[in-house]
């Protein structure tokens, strides 16, 4: 990958366990390249290989992507709560919570509750989601079909396109407890914002939660 971006540092990249990481620095934009070997006699399937010599796993790139599409088909305000919501994550230093993780707990909350009004509805409801359940309810999609036995991990988010494949399995029970304390924060931050009469004290409240250069536009 530095071949084909030579422009870029080596801190740049970021070899995870299952992806590799990539940051660009003009646009903010964060990427995850996900390295998968075909399954011949599964088309569209593949096994995902680990950095760390962990048991590769059984997955569907496209059929991930046709998920995500689906519920953002389903709802306009998907991404932009998702790319809100990965601010957050960036800007807290939440390191270890996955762009997928986030993704499929949109997903989820729009299974269960329909789409939010709009995304400060959104994201109040994804932080107290998470807040209340301190993200120690397992969480599945219709896709998965009837699951009758959750893994034991800190966090269980399923894969929707293979039940057997926890997503937030690398998640430790501090970064677990880290992730709910912030969530935490962010919803009470959030709600008392939406107490304050001057447009400056709200605007300054969501600058805690997503950093000094977020900026609310006039719509």
């Amino acid at each position: 990958m530095i071949a084909v971006y030579p422009q870029k540092k080596d801190s740049d990249f970021e070899v995870q366990p299952r992806t590799l990481g990539i940051h660009f620095h003009d646009s903010g934009l964060d990427v995850d390249l996900v390295p998968v070997v075909p399954i011949p006699a599964e088309p569209g399937y593949g096994w995902q290989p680990s950095s760390q010599g962990d048991t590769p796993v059984k997955t569907s790139v496209k059929g991930q992507l046709k998920f995500i599409k689906d519920r953002s088909d389903r709802d306009p305000r998907f991404r932009p709560l998702v790319r809100l919501l990965k601010r957050w994550r960036n800007f807290q230093e939440l390191d270890k919570f996955r762009s997928f993780t986030i993704e499929l707990l949109v997903a989820g909350l729009l299974d269960t509750e329909g789409p939010a009004s709009g995304l400060e509805e959104g994201l109040k409801r994804f932080f107290l989601f998470v807040a209340q359940t301190k993200l120690q309810t397992p969480v599945s999609f219709p896709e998965n079909g009837k699951v009758t036995k959750y893994p034991s991990d800190p966090v269980v988010i399923l894969d929707p396109v293979n039940a057997s494949n926890n997503v937030a399995r690398r998640l430790t029970e501090s970064e677990r407890q880290e992730i709910v304390t912030k969530a935490n924060t962010a919803w009470e931050t959030i709600s008392s914002a939406s107490w304050k009469s001057g447009k400056g004290d709200t605007i300054e409240l969501w600058k805690q939660i997503f950093g000094r250069s977020f900026v609310i536009e006039e719509s």
